[in-house]
C-alpha cells in the first residue's frame, strides 16, 4: 500500500499556499551570495573587467538558477512524505503499512536534513566560518555512521553493498561529525548514479610508511566522462551527458566534501573509465600519531561485510 501511494506521488502535487521550500530561500540567497563572492575570479592585468550591468546579470540568473534547483530538490522529498503521511492515516489496522510509510518518511526527512546542512556549510565554508572540533576518533565509527545513514536508500535501490574495513583501529585527529559528512556525501552519490541493483563498495586501508588511511568508495554506476573528472568538484559543477540523473543536485556536494577533506589535511580524488564504467572516490587522510612513535603500523587485512540485496 505504501509504495502504491508513493507512486501515485510521482508527480508534483500543488501544495496549498505557497511553496513550502520558501522557508529557506533567504537563507540559500545568502549562501549563494558567499559562495558566488569567494569563488568570483578577479581580472588579470590587461584584460578588460566585465561591465557591472553583465555582473549582475549573470550573478541574477545563476541565482535564480540555484533557487529552483533548491526548489526542485526540496519538493522530491516532500511528495513521498506526504504520501507516507496519508497511509499512515488511512491504514492504522495495518501494521506493516504504517511501519513502510514511517521508514519513508524517516528516509525522507533524512535527506532533507543532509541537503540543508550541505548547502549551510558551504556557505560557511565560503565566508571562512567553519571550525573543526578536533577530536581522536576511530575511523571505523566514523564508516558505520555513513553506512548506517546511506542504507535506506541502498535498501531501496536493491544494491549489493560490500563493507571493508582494517582488522585494527585506524585512529584520526578529526571532526567525526563533519568526516562523517563527507563520507556520506561520497556514498550517497555512489547509491544516486548507480542504477538499481548495481554494486558499491566502502573499503579502508591504511599506509604505514605515508601516515595515512586511504577510504575508497567504488560502484557500478553511470560512470563520469574522463574529460570532465577535473571540474566536477567544482561549486555548482553538473556534468551534462544526457544522463537523466546528472540533472538532479545543486552541485555543492563533491565541494564541501573536498573542503572538509582539505581542512582535515587530506584529500579526494575522483577516478572513471568514462560513462558506463563505474567510479572510484578515494579520501586519503593523516593518521593520528600518538606519543613518540615514529612509525604506523596498520594491519590492513580487511573485515568484508556484504549488505543489501
Amino acid at each position: 500500500m505504501g509504495n502504491n501511494c508513493v507512486d501515485q506521488c510521482s508527480e508534483p502535487r500543488a501544495f496549498p499556499g505557497q511553496d513550502p521550500s520558501r522557508f529557506l530561500a533567504a537563507p540559500a540567497e545568502r549562501c549563494f551570495d558567499a559562495l558566488r563572492l569567494s569563488l568570483t575570479p578577479t581580472s588579470p592585468l590587461g584584460e578588460k573587467p566585465q561591465s557591472s550591468r553583465s555582473i549582475a546579470a549573470e550573478r541574477w540568473q545563476s541565482r535564480d538558477e540555484f533557487l529552483a534547483i533548491l526548489a526542485h530538490e526540496l519538493r522530491n522529498p516532500l511528495m513521498p512524505i506526504r504520501c507516507a503521511l496519508e497511509v499512515i492515516d488511512k491504514a492504522k489496522g495495518d501494521p506493516l503499512a504504517v511501519e513502510q510509510a514511517f521508514a519513508i518518511v524517516k528516509r525522507q526527512f533524512a535527506h532533507m536534513v543532509r541537503l540543508v546542512d550541505d548547502m549551510f556549510d558551504a556557505g560557511a565554508i565560503a565566508r571562512g566560518g567553519v571550525m573543526l572540533r578536533k577530536e581522536r576518533i576511530d575511523l571505523h565509527g566514523v564508516l558505520r555512521c555513513a553506512v548506517e545513514a546511506v542504507q535506506p536508500l541502498i535498501d531501496a535501490k536493491q544494491h549489493q553493498f560490500e563493507l571493508l574495513l582494517p582488522l585494527t583501529a585506524v585512529n584520526l585527529q578529526a571532526d567525526e561529525i563533519k568526516l562523517t559528512q563527507i563520507v556520506t556525501n561520497l556514498l550517497t552519490n555512489a547509491v544516486k548514479y548507480t542504477p538499481a541493483g548495481g554494486r558499491i563498495w566502502l573499503s579502508a586501508q591504511g599506509d604505514g610508511d605515508r601516515g595515512e588511511v586511504q577510504v575508497r568508495i567504488r560502484d557500478t554506476g553511470i560512470g563520469i566522462p574522463v574529460a570532465e573528472l577535473h571540474r566536477i568538484f567544482d561549486m555548482f559543477a553538473r556534468v551534462e551527458d544526457g544522463h537523466a540523473e546528472r540533472c538532479a543536485g545543486l552541485g555543492i556536494g563533491l565541494a564541501l566534501s573536498r573542503e572538509l577533506a582539505t581542512l582535515h589535511g587530506g584529500s579526494i580524488s575522483a577516478h572513471s573509465e568514462g560513462p558506463g564504467f563505474g567510479s572510484e572516490f578515494v579520501l586519503t587522510l593523516p593518521v593520528a600519531v600518538s606519543g613518540r612513535a615514529s612509525t604506523i603500523k596498520l594491519r590492513t587485512a580487511p573485515v568484508i561485510e556484504a549488505l543489501g540485496a
